[in-house]
């Protein structure tokens, strides 16, 4: 596995902010996704850009436009994203099926727990 220097990354959330953007086409959609205000994802695209010394996007009025770079960027970012989603999936998919083991005093599970039991399974 190769090992990444963080601090030769930009910030995470500056890079989920500006690949919201590219897929949405917008700041204030990008902002409806991430569940952020238009201006936090305005100001975290203005961040990656600065620290990357280029510019991702050209703002016209109140649309914009990814630059090459930004479109670029924009691929790449969507195929990592899309990878670590997987990599997550991978791993939970079978989560729901696992057991549940419940410890507690048996008259507690007598007198409790077996009435109501019927109503956590599914169906």
């Amino acid at each position: 596995m190769t090992e990444l220097d963080w601090r030769q990354m930009p910030a995470l959330a500056a890079l989920r902010a500006f690949e919201a953007t590219a897929r949405t086409g917008g700041f204030s959609a990008a902002a409806r996704q991430l569940n952020v205000t238009h201006a936090a994802v305005a100001q975290q695209v203005r961040a990656l850009e600065t620290r990357l010394a280029v510019a991702l996007v050209w703002r016209d009025g109140r649309g914009l436009r990814l630059t090459p770079e930004g479109q670029r960027l924009a691929v790449a970012l969507n195929a990592g994203f899309a990878t670590i989603r997987d990599g997550v999936r991978a791993l939970t998919d079978g989560a729901t099926q696992k057991p549940l083991t419940v410890t507690l005093p048996p008259a507690f599970a007598a007198e409790w727990l077996m009435p109501r039991l019927a109503r956590f399974l599914p169906g």
